[in-house]
């Protein structure tokens, strides 16, 4: 049997896949696939995004998203040597609308890892504003985003082997600044803080492995740590040459159960061929209990 909310995450999605159908003759389109693996690490993330073409013919119009991700992780206990095999998927959809310079939106995610008995669900939003130089007869336009985030998720863990259920509420708020000042290169920065209802150590005992239910948040928190009490990310983007395009990606992650520091580094190379861009890349998470390398490989075409 679906539990009430997988039912209501899927009727959210087919609602949101009927108005993006609806509105796809006059779209433009992308699909998006993104693996990554690595000694014990498997994850693979597709998705699909688009927006209105009344944003390109008047500014104003719809944005949609739709996103299934797969995660499969092996852990050993340390305490014991037990191996763990954690295999997670993600089904998320989202809404927004653009009004010239101004965006907002929202979505909502469900995860299931069913070896633990674990399951996430909850809502996010975000409202930006797109600050432009606006210079008549430059192809370049110079400009700045700031876009600030808010996310909710209720973790819940089902009762197992005698033990009782719980749950636990994650809440973030972030807030995102980006800034192209040439046409060859920007820089983005995020900063996300995330607070707890309960003790997230106590919460890690009805868990096998502690790196379960990681497709709960994006980018580096996918592959690193599901619980972490902020996030510092900071990206630069280059484009030396026509069609190519190259991404350097690091970030600082605090663990919200111990306190420990992460650092993760990923540098990706990616090239434009028509409608289709390849890119492949690395990146490596380090910390005092975690030391992985990963291969990246990203595919997407726009339509």
């Amino acid at each position: 049997m679906l539990s009430p909310k997988f039912k209501f995450t899927l009727l959210a999605a087919a609602v949101i896949s009927f108005l993006a159908l609806s509105a796809r003759a006059a779209a433009t389109d992308s699909v998006t696939s993104q693996t990554s693996t690595g000694k014990g690490i498997f994850t693979e993330a597709l998705n699909y995004d688009g927006e209105s073409k009344d944003i390109e013919n008047s500014g104003s119009g719809l944005l949609w998203d739709l996103g299934l991700a797969y995660a499969r992780i092996k852990t050993t206990v340390p305490a014991t040597n037990r191996v763990v095999i954690d295999r997670t998927s993600t089904a998320t959809g989202g809404l927004g609308w653009q009004q010239n310079n101004l965006v907002l939106g929202g979505a909502l995610t469900y995860s299931r890892t069913p070896n633990e008995r674990l399951h996430d669900s909850g809502p996010n939003a975000y409202l930006g504003y797109t600050f432009k130089k606006q210079d008549a007869g430059e192809e370049f336009t110079p400009a700045l985003e700031i876009k600030g985030s808010y996310s909710r998720l209720r973790y819940v863990v089902d009762e197992r082997n005698g033990r009782p259920s719980i749950d636990l509420t994650q809440s973030g708020r972030g807030m995102e600044t980006t800034l192209s000042a040439f046409s060859w290169a920007s820089l983005s920065g995020t900063y996300t803080s995330y607070s707890y209802d309960r003790d997230v150590s106590r919460f890690l005992t009805f868990l096998d492995s502690g790196r379960a239910g990681l497709l709960g948040l994006s980018r580096f928190a996918s592959t690193v740590s599901g619980f972490p009490s902020h996030i510092a990310e900071a990206i630069l983007t280059l484009r030396p040459f026509e069609a190519w395009k190259i991404e350097f990606d690091g970030a600082r992650i605090a663990n919200q159960a111990d306190g420990s520091i992460i650092q993760a580094r990923k540098v990706t190379v990616s090239h434009e061929l028509g409608k289709w861009e390849v890119g492949v890349g690395g990146e490596r998470d380090h910390s005092p209990s975690l030391d992985q390398k990963l291969l990246l490989v990203n595919l997407s075409r726009d339509f």
